[in-house]
């Protein structure tokens, strides 16, 4: 068998099935990563962080300087509320995270108040992961500011 022969035999008899068989596998995957929806999960509200022998005041100072390590705009609503906002933006895309911190001398609470760019379905109660990591950094940076771990 001459090497032009066996070279033909080779191409019709294993690769070119294998091509055949290409679309069909492209349909069974999983859709690419940019293709697939945003990854959505439950809006999350942190439990409260109790606070021990400091004065209302003192924890709002506190929470302000937790927000203010990580970029976030703090806005004094009224005696007992922060209204917390960060922004995000890119060339792509922007995104804004709004939350609405309640404190007194013994607890904070912290709670989603809005957002934009982050897929969030009230109905449904989700919202796009990254908003909810934003939240946990600022309840673990409100944890350390008042050593509540």
């Amino acid at each position: 068998m001459t090497k032009r022969n066996l070279t033909k035999r080779i191409l019709l008899g294993r690769i070119l099935p294998g091509l055949f068989l290409l679309p069909l596998i492209a349909l069974l995957l999983p859709p690419s990563t940019a293709e697939a929806k945003p990854r959505l999960e439950p809006v999350y509200n942190p439990a409260s962080i109790s606070v021990k022998g400091m004065s209302k005041s003192q924890v709002k100072q506190g929470i302000k300087r937790a927000l203010y390590r990580r970029g976030w705009q703090a806005k004094d609503v009224k005696s007992g509320l922060i209204r917390a906002t960060y922004t995000k933006a890119s060339r792509k895309t922007s995104l804004k995270a709004v939350i609405n911190i309640y404190y007194s001398n013994k607890s904070i609470r912290i709670k989603y108040y809005s957002s934009k760019g982050f897929s969030y379905d009230k109905a449904a109660g989700i919202i796009h992961r990254r908003f909810n990591g934003w939240v946990k950094n600022v309840e673990k940076d409100i944890k350390v500011e008042f050593n509540a771990f």
